[in-house]
């Protein structure tokens, strides 16, 4: 890893900063199962609609491209929520329902999936949308997308069997393929457009199905976006968007105050409570997705400077860990403790109440560790990135761990190098905000499994044993769906219990703060990232 940044908290330093926080249904595998469409609810009002004006979101950070195949973060999906769709959308229930096809029928027999493309809708080209994009779409992606292997492993390819009907052909049963096509894998652009302009073009004129096309983009500054009118739901109420880049939470706080933004998304608790108390509104949604998440180094052996190859060493630093104070003191009560790799929470049908996790016990922390042979602790590293929430739960982290002699440095790794940082750390440590999708199965296969390449979390640090790893796929090639919730429900006793090769934090949203007069979108209702912005208004 290039340019790290390394930051070391001494011993009484970190206490004090810890001991004050302290005080304060059934799908079976017939041979056609197909799903209706459940248009996303409106949440603004029904009537009294102001058309109009142009809504001024907020990010951190410029992305580095507008092509669909090449998101990296989340500068790129907020992008995306205004000038690309997908082929499926997840539902206020979680759940994966068609949107920009009819239908979505697997044929487990026959190793394919055939959809039905919705008719009557316009690429911003001007061209509508068909089998041969949508096929293309796939394809694309499949060849040429940053996550193509964890998500299109199982695909063959995609054939347009009709003007309006498409044929996924797989090479390997895949209960997970609805889920995937909710991201940016199912996304859909314009053959035409892309066969006539190349990559390179699209990279900064992209073409989507969206509701508001770009119009300009000043690179680290702003990226202006116009209305659709022809797009497909109907014309949007806002007459634009702008995507402003402040990299300052502070700057961020008084552009929210002085009327300069509408929306922002932060990456800072502290912020987002901050501003309900003054009067924002926090738009934390119904389905929790965020799960930030402790996983260790378990392929540098231990005696290469590495503690943490030792399961009963990273039983330890799990039982040392308070997650209901960082849930309380670092996240503001938004986020609620759990025990394993999942969204949602309790309620999501691929949770398990079999995993048994680890209670904060530090007496029992410090047994484990005596009996590893560091009695009196050890010295390691905690590798974060550099974003507020993220450091300050990694810091809290670093205080509990001293209660049990371990000394943590924190490696501190800046956004342009953290894509290839989370894919290896040397030894110790790395604290991850995963965004775990509803689909736990699907999202274990992106990250839990052998054969994986390019930006996996883990990818070369965390090891995946043979009987995880079959486990999950498995899951995947299950018949039913109930064998894929199983699957997930196993997986996670192997994570969490048998292996401990993480330790999640807590579970929560994305925080996302608004003006009072900023309406409808969904905002946060769903996902993060996945607003629709076609029906947000401003009531001016």
């Amino acid at each position: 890893m290039k340019n790290l940044k390394r930051l070391f908290c001494t011993a009484l330093a970190v206490m004090i900063l810890f001991l004050f926080a302290a005080c304060n249904g059934s799908t079976p595998a017939a041979q056609s199962t197909t799903t209706k469409t459940t248009p996303t609810e409106t949440s603004g009002k029904t009537g009294g609609i102001q058309k109009g004006g142009t809504l001024v979101i907020s990010y951190m950070k410029d992305m580095a491209s507008a092509l669909y195949t090449k998101q990296v973060g989340p500068a790129e999906y907020i992008n995306d929520m205004c000038i690309y769709e997908t082929l499926m959308r997840t539902d206020l229930t979680g759940k994966a329902q068609p949107y920009l096809i009819e239908s979505l029928e697997y044929d487990y027999d026959n190793l394919l999936y055939k959809m039905k493309v919705k008719d009557g809708v316009k690429f911003h080209d001007g061209t509508t949308m068909d089998a041969e994009d949508v096929a293309f779409s796939l394809n694309l992606y499949k060849e040429t997308g940053r996550k193509s292997s964890s998500f299109c492993s199982k695909w063959d390819r995609a054939e347009a069997t009709g003007d309006m009907e498409v044929t996924l052909y797989l090479k390997e049963p895949d209960m997970t393929l609805p889920a995937t096509l909710c991201r940016d894998v199912g996304t859909v652009t314009s053959k035409e457009a892309y066969e006539k302009h190349g990559e390179d073009y699209l990279n900064e004129h992209p073409v989507g199905t969206g509701p508001f096309k770009l119009a300009s983009w000043e690179r680290d500054v702003k990226i202006t976006y116009e209305k659709f009118s022809d797009y497909w739901r109907g014309e949007p109420h806002l007459d634009g968007i702008e995507l402003v880049f402040i990299a300052d939470s502070l700057v961020t706080e008084a552009s929210l105050k002085n009327g300069d933004i509408d929306a922002a998304y932060l990456i800072d608790f502290a912020l987002l409570d901050k501003l309900v108390k003054d009067g924002f509104v926090a738009a934390t949604g119904s389905v929790m997705t965020q799960l930030p998440f402790l996983a260790f180094d378990t392929v540098t052996p231990e005696n290469k400077n590495n503690p943490c190859a030792n399961l009963l060493v990273r039983k330890a630093i799990c039982h040392a860990i308070d997650q209901q104070l960082i849930c309380d003191e670092i996240f503001y009560g938004y986020f609620k403790p759990i025990n394993q790799f999942c969204s949602v929470g309790p309620e999501s049908p691929y949770y398990s109440n079999e995993v048994a996790g680890y209670e904060y016990n530090v007496e029992k922390a410090k047994s484990l560790l005596t009996e590893a042979g560091y009695p009196t602790g050890f010295k390691t590293f905690i590798s974060v990135k550099n974003e507020q929430a993220c450091l300050d739960a990694a810091t809290a982290i670093q205080g509990m761990l001293l209660e049990i002699g371990i000394d943590a440095e924190l490696r501190i790794i800046e956004e342009g190098d953290y894509g290839i940082g989370m894919t290896y750390w040397d030894t110790g440590m790395f604290l991850h905000f995963a965004s775990v999708s509803a689909d736990v199965l699907q999202q274990m296969a992106s990250q839990w499994v052998q054969g994986l390449s390019g930006i996996v979390y883990g990818l070369n640090s965390i090891v995946k044993p043979d009987n995880l790893h079959n486990t999950i796929m498995n899951g995947i090639a299950a018949p039913t769906i109930e064998g894929a919730y199983q699957a997930a429900k196993d997986a996670n006793k192997m994570i969490i219990d048998e292996y401990c090769l993480g330790w999640p934090l807590g579970l929560g949203p994305h925080s996302i703060v608004l003006c009072k007069h900023v309406k409808g979108g969904d905002w946060g209702v769903v996902d993060c990232y996945a607003e629709s912005l076609w029906n947000c208004y401003l009531e001016k």
